[in-house]
């Protein structure tokens, strides 16, 4: 008797689950997604930038709706090794990539509060 309540307490929470995530998945789908930007500060990062940004690249050209984000801002927050040599390497690739000067905020607003 305990054994069937814990696999229907587990079964109605899994079908709970999974009604959000078509929910939420629907919701996604009908949003302004132009309008919304994954903003990542980076600084000496020489050794690592270029795998996390090429993983977040790829998870953003191949997801199931194509695109997601096609606005990725990448804020220099004042390197002193090789990471802004290769974020720049990066943008000529992706043109979607944006790179600003952590120490100039007024850049990032006017990305932000552009209109296209």
């Amino acid at each position: 008797m305990v054994f069937q309540i814990i696999v229907w307490t587990l079964a109605i929470y899994g079908l709970i689950e999974i009604i959000i995530n078509i929910f939420n998945s629907i919701a996604l789908v009908n949003k302004n997604i132009k309008d919304m930007y994954i903003l990542i500060a980076v600084k000496n990062q020489e050794d690592t930038i270029e795998g996390i940004i090429r993983s977040i690249v790829f998870k953003n050209i191949y997801n199931k709706n194509e695109g997601l984000f096609n606005n990725i801002i990448i804020a220099d927050m004042g390197s002193t090794d090789q990471t802004l040599n290769i974020l720049k390497r990066l943008t000529k690739e992706y043109s979607f990539l944006k790179i600003i000067d952590c120490k100039d905020s007024h850049e990032l607003l006017n990305i932000v509060i552009r209109k296209d």
